[in-house]
């Protein structure tokens, strides 16, 4: 078990308060391959540059549900 560089990552709480979504989203993205990460003692540690891409594709994204409908 090797401990990520934390210049490069950034464990799953702090990911959570830059993307503004829950903890148990950011698990789901990374279970889900949509965020570079690696899980060292249960906890998910996501690659930074990784973080930024999924923030600025999501911020090319339409607004959807309950965002999508506020707007009208």
């Amino acid at each position: 078990m090797t401990i990520p560089d934390l210049k490069t990552s950034v464990p799953s709480n702090k990911a959570a308060e830059m993307l503004a979504v829950t903890l148990m989203h950011i698990g789901d993205l990374c279970r889900r391959k949509k965020l570079k990460a690696e899980k060292v003692s249960g906890i998910w540690f996501i690659e930074k540059t990784s973080l930024a891409e999924y923030k600025k594709l999501q911020a090319s994204l339409p607004p959807r549900g309950r965002k999508a409908r506020m707007l009208k």
